[in-house]
């Protein structure tokens, strides 16, 4: 039985992250993970550079064609990379 001051451990580390604000950074950790994992080893061997700020993703390849390939599928990437992640986070991806 759980005692009027007693916290699983889920909830102390919810309220941990609330309160220093790392939500939103470990969304964004979560979408770097989702784009490994939803795009496969053969984009992840192209792409030299990953960051996301703000909502928007920023990529960087090494083979043209993947880029040509990859600017004409955006708005299908952003959907699969936030349903990977299990909300909105990805808003914009530039490919460079």
């Amino acid at each position: 039985m759980k005692k009027q001051n007693e916290v699983t451990l889920k909830e102390a580390l919810q309220e941990l992250i609330g309160a220093y604000r790392l939500e939103e950074k470990l969304d964004d950790v979560k979408v770097l993970e989702a784009w490994k994992n939803t795009l496969g080893p053969m984009i992840n061997k192209h792409t030299t550079s990953l960051k996301i700020t703000r909502g928007k993703l920023l990529v960087k390849l090494d083979s043209a064609p993947l880029k040509q390939e990859l600017m004409m599928s955006k708005t299908k990437l952003i959907e699969a990379l936030n349903r990977e992640v299990g909300k909105d986070v990805v808003r914009e991806i530039v490919i460079t």
